[in-house]
């Protein structure tokens, strides 16, 4: 009866000691595996490009867009100095509502048509905010949208910003289920825009540019210019 009793006590001393060391290994196991995953994560974070936040331009993106603009403002022989072009943020900026009107129109045209270059543009509002301003992110050009390029006295290029194309209307016609058919553009004679530049008095200049692409790339056509300093 005695050795039975010690038998089951050695038994259960031998499972006892079994569930002692399986859980020493679980445990080591899950520690190894806990830094295993800290060292990949804080590698991985390591190796992770700077978070940006929305709507501020990176490096990368701000090289990209100067690139494509030194080569299309080229022809216009303005001075491009990445160094002297204002920070893509701005804290203080202004609101300018301008007027384009074409000289060379006397009724509406077909956007088909050459695009009208002699325009003339003046001020009709400015207001000076401290709400800021950041650069746009890509500079995607398109035929209808204007590119605005501040300038300095030395024809250097302070900022730059695209926006729709104000005197470009688009006629649509609905038939009897409703469904839009023969759409159309047309160049109107006159139209407002509303843009947004920093509010540095090293900006005396606006010039407006109208991108023309001829199957393979853009180039620019000047349209107009706005003295800033007479605002």
């Amino acid at each position: 009866m005695i050795n039975i009793s010690r038998m089951i006590w050695c038994i259960s001393l031998t499972i006892l000691f079994g569930f002692f060391l399986l859980g020493i290994f679980v445990l080591l196991r899950t520690q190894s595996s806990l830094a295993q995953s800290k060292e990949a994560l804080n590698a991985g974070v390591g190796n992770q490009s700077p978070i940006t936040q929305r709507g501020r331009v990176t490096a990368v993106g701000e090289a990209k867009n100067n690139s494509l603009l030194k080569t299309v403002l080229a022809v216009d022989n303005l001075n491009f100095e990445e160094s002297a072009m204002l920070a893509p943020q701005v804290e203080k900026s202004q609101t300018l509502q301008v007027r384009l009107k074409n000289q060379d129109a006397v009724s509406n045209k077909s956007f088909s048509s050459t695009q009208p270059l002699n325009t003339e543009i003046f001020f009709r509002q400015v207001k000076i905010s401290d709400k800021g301003v950041a650069r746009q992110r890509n500079l995607e050009l398109s035929t209808t949208q204007i590119l605005i390029v501040a300038l300095d006295e030395n024809q250097q290029v302070l900022w730059w910003t695209l926006e729709n194309d104000p005197r470009i209307l688009r006629l649509e016609t609905a038939n009897d289920e409703g469904r839009l058919f023969n759409t159309d553009l047309v160049y109107l004679k006159e139209a407002d825009m509303i843009f947004s530049l920093p509010a540095d008095d090293k900006i005396v200049e606006a010039r407006f540019y109208h991108p023309s692409w001829d199957g393979k790339e853009y180039t620019l056509e000047t349209i107009g210019s706005l003295d800033i300093s007479k605002r």
